[in-house]
This record gives C-alpha cells, structure tokens and sequence, in this order.
C-alpha cells in the first residue's frame, strides 16, 4: 500500500478541527507515525468487528468511518461518524488488564487511511506524554458533549433540521467552495441516516424526496449529491461561506 504524505500527516492539515491529531504537536505526530503503520480501507471494509478483541488503536487520517451497533443483526444501528483525526478503538488502550471486547464495529464509508498503534505502545504513550493525554481527554468530552447535543436536538428539533445538520458535517467544503457542490457518495441507506438522526426511514425519505424536488439535493443508491451546500446549510441553522441560492424557500 501507499502511504499518505508523512509530512502533511505531520502537520495535521487535513484532519477536522478540534479532533485529538489536530490538538496535537508536530513532534507527538512523528512519535505516533514511528509507533504504528499506515493502513488503508476500501469502502465497506470494516477496521474492526463489535465483540472482538483486536487491540489496535487507529487514528484516521483520511475518509468517514461508521460506527454501528449489534452488526450482522435485523436490530442494526449506525450510532455516529467518525472524521479525520479521531480516534477509533482506544478504550482497550485506557484499560489496562483483563480481556476488553469492542463495543460496535467500525466499518469504512468510502476509502479511508488509518495509523494503527497497539493499544499497549499507545497506553505507554499516553502515560509519558501528558499534552497527548489531555488532547484525548479534550475528545472524549467532546464526543460526549455531541452525544447529549444529539439527545437534545431529538427532543427540540424537528427531523428536517437534523437531517440537515448530519449532511452538512459531511459536506467537503474545499469541493463545494471551488465548484458549488458537494458529492457525498458514501455508503449510507435511508434507514441508517434515520437512526443516526433518531428518527424513522419514511421521515428521512420524505425529507429527500422534498429537498430533491426542489434541486437541493440528487439521491442515488446508497449516495447523496448536495447541489446546493448554501441552502442544507440554511435549513440546518448554520452559517455558511457558500453562495445563498436565489429559489431558496422554507425548509
């Protein structure tokens, strides 16, 4: 395999704000790259199964990972997403002993790039290092606080807000700046974008069906083209840097 430009996973530019890689510094990135190796996803492919025991941390780099609950089942349920620069799998680094099963799998939307650390090397890390340490804290809390932030908007939002709140922290904003669109090609079902958002499939189908009527966005199997990032924007209540539309309507 290939692996990704060392240094500009150095330099942490292509990896969300705030995430734990973003948070550190340039000489714990080289620490990290020297314990691990770089490994690469096709879309589908799953970086681990719920209920195994593999003991590797992985810091993505590149790509969207899916996180579901009770995989293989009729029950099956997409609980989040990961971005670049987050840590998947570290609570078997966090603790220390015993035999630590995952709790979901973690499946690859679209090509993704990982380091993976042994949880071991990545624990020893962590205990030598505090600003490491901290920038996990910082994620953990965040994710967390994400969590709640979800709760809330299911009980104070309605359905279309929240659906359009998940495509907006999709939208690659580098492509929809240069070009006006954003093509979100990942392999998402209705019903999966439905328990992400904690609501029912009809509802998310009938938001699309809405939204594409109105050429906002264009739905494929298993993919989503935003046509027009400035108007989900809108609907979702954030601000956006992309130009408003002129057919913009009511949500």
């Amino acid at each position: 395999m290939i692996a990704p430009d060392r240094d500009a996973a150095i330099r942490g530019t292509a990896v969300q704000h705030g995430s734990f890689w973003a948070e550190l510094d340039r000489g714990a990135r080289e620490k990290l790259i020297g314990l691990g190796r770089w490994q690469e996803y096709r879309s589908g492919r799953v970086l681990y199964y719920q209920g195994e025991t593999n003991r590797h941390v992985f810091f993505l780099q590149s790509g969207h990972v899916k996180m579901v609950n009770d995989a293989g089942t009729r029950s099956e349920k997409m609980l989040t997403i990961r971005y670049p620069g987050q840590v998947l799998g570290e609570r078997e680094a966090l603790q220390r002993g015993g035999t630590t099963t995952r709790e979901v799998t973690a499946q690859a939307l679209g090509d993704v790039t990982v380091l993976a650390v042994d949880a071991v090397k990545f624990a020893d890390f962590l205990e030598a290092h505090p600003s490491p340490a901290l920038a996990l804290i910082k994620e953990l809390g965040s994710r967390l606080h994400d969590a709640e932030t979800r709760l809330t908007m299911i009980a104070s939002e309605g359905a279309n807000r929240r659906l359009a709140k998940a495509l907006a922290s999709l939208i690659d904003h580098n492509t929809a700046m240069k070009v006006g669109t954003s093509e979100i090609k990942f392999p998402l079902t209705q019903a999966e974008l439905a328990s992400w958002i904690g609501t029912s499939r009809e509802t998310v189908e009938r938001s699309l069906r809405g939204w594409r009527a109105r050429g906002i966005v264009h739905t494929g199997y298993r993919s989503i083209t935003v046509l027009r990032p400035a108007d989900i924007m809108w609907i979702a209540g954030i601000p956006s840097p992309f130009q408003p539309s002129v057919h913009r309507r009511s949500a």
